[in-house]
């Protein structure tokens, strides 16, 4: 709606605090404030709507150009925040008392211009106040909003006291960081679609050597349940032959009673259970084999809790043993 602005003023400090390179004028802000008490919908201003002749005909029809300029959710924020400076901030002196007011004070360096903008669920009216040439304004108060006042207060007597509409629901996500229920849909394909790059084989044989200790060596040895069980020939169950290179392995009792494929490199992997029974140690490094004995953050937070309430203990009973001699040293 703004068309006096350059490409200077498409920066931080005039966008955000205003006092552009060519200025603004009175009925552009008053169009740019129609928005916030219309859901967002900006009106392009119209100085006539409708012309007609001494008959009635319709000379010209000048039907109103509106845009939505931002959502209905932004346009009551912003109303809202427009009424509390009203109401108890810089713009007090606009207050009607009759009906409600959202706006706000302007003013730019050395008090030579000040502004007031201002709606009501009725009306809109922006105030300008200053000198053909920038001068300082030598006023107590701001004699915008103080204009603002004097003319809209009469212009509201006896009309129906109305409030700012409200949304039914305020806040939520404005999408600015994507769309939240997106993106755990995402999570959740990931979750669910299975590695692409997994030969079907892998998975059998990955399955039944990692269950058994840490990888297919341990708990159902290398080919049992690890690389040929259920892994790089799929059909082959038990190994490179139906049962591994011979019945029972690469010699007739294989090179250990199971041979190299049905239970691994021994009865049961390397040793019985895989390099043991679950994993490196008597029962891997812990019951289940393929677990760290490195103990879990619970148990690293219990074991530091009890190593605290030891020193200060120790550290107590130090500090009572001494006193107790120092002062059985100072008796003497």
């Amino acid at each position: 709606g703004f068309t006096s602005l350059v490409p200077d003023d498409c920066a931080y400090a005039p966008m955000a605090l205003g006092q552009f390179t060519n200025g603004v004028t009175v009925r552009e802000m008053a169009q740019a404030y129609c928005a916030f008490v219309n859901d967002g919908v900006f009106t392009y201003s119209r100085t006539y709507t409708l012309v007609t002749d001494a008959d009635g005909n319709v000379l010209l029809d000048n039907q109103p150009e509106t845009i939505q300029a931002f959502s209905a959710n932004t346009a009551h924020v912003m109303t809202y925040m427009l009424q509390n400076a009203v109401n108890r901030g810089t713009g007090t002196e606009a207050y009607l008392g009759i009906m409600p007011v959202a706006g706000k004070t302007g003013t730019t360096s050395d008090y030579k211009d000040r502004w007031f903008v201002g709606c009501t669920p009725y009306y809109v009216a922006a105030v300008w106040t200053g000198y053909d040439q920038p001068e300082y304004i030598r006023v107590s108060g701001n004699p915008a909003a103080q204009i603002f006042r004097k003319v809209m207060r009469p212009l509201h007597e006896g009309l129906e006291y109305k409030d700012f509409t409200w949304p039914y629901y305020i806040g939520g996500d404005t999408g600015i960081f994507g769309v939240k229920e997106e993106e755990d849909e995402e999570k959740d394909a990931e979750i669910e679609t299975p590695d692409d790059t997994t030969e079907p084989g892998d998975n059998g044989g990955n399955s039944g050597g990692n269950t058994g200790g840490n990888t297919g060596n341990t708990g159902g040895g290398n080919n049992g349940g690890g690389n040929n069980g259920g892994g790089i020939d799929p059909n082959n169950p038990g190994g490179k032959d139906p049962n591994g290179n011979n019945p029972d392995g690469n010699n007739p009792d294989g090179n250990n009673p199971d041979g190299n494929n049905p239970g691994g490199n021994n009865p049961g992997g390397n040793n019985p259970g895989g390099n043991n029974p679950g994993g490196n140690g008597p029962d891997g490094n812990n019951p289940d084999g393929s677990k760290s004995n490195t103990p879990k953050t619970g148990d690293t937070r219990l074991i530091w809790l009890v190593i605290a309430l030891a020193v200060i203990f120790v550290a107590t009973f130090a500090a009572t043993y001494y006193n107790r001699r120092k002062s059985k040293h100072h008796g003497a």
